[in-house]
């Protein structure tokens, strides 16, 4: 269990701080905690490695994490759910 003084959730990696800071509204599966910042790269990693191969939307390159949710809260959301339904399916 963290203490009082440790951030917990999105707001812990800085980087992800920043962007929230700056949108109005959040993606709500990062501040719900329905998605834990740590389950994201793991989770662009299966859209790379197993979606993106047969659909080829987005470059692996230009399009991380980090630009996603800045760029696109509403791609970073999508994206993240259809890569956990992918995953349950397999």
């Amino acid at each position: 269990m963290p203490s009082a003084n440790q951030a917990v959730g999105p707001f812990a990696n800085l980087e992800l701080r920043k962007i929230i800071n700056e949108h109005e509204a959040p993606p709500e599966i990062l501040t719900t905690g329905l998605v834990k910042p740590a389950d994201v790269e793991k989770l662009f990693k299966i859209f790379f490695e197993g979606i993106n191969i047969t659909l080829k939307l987005l470059d692996p390159v230009l399009h991380t994490p980090i630009n996603v949710l800045a760029r696109c809260p509403f791609l970073f959301t999508v994206s993240k759910l259809y890569c956990d339904l992918h995953h349950v399916c397999q």
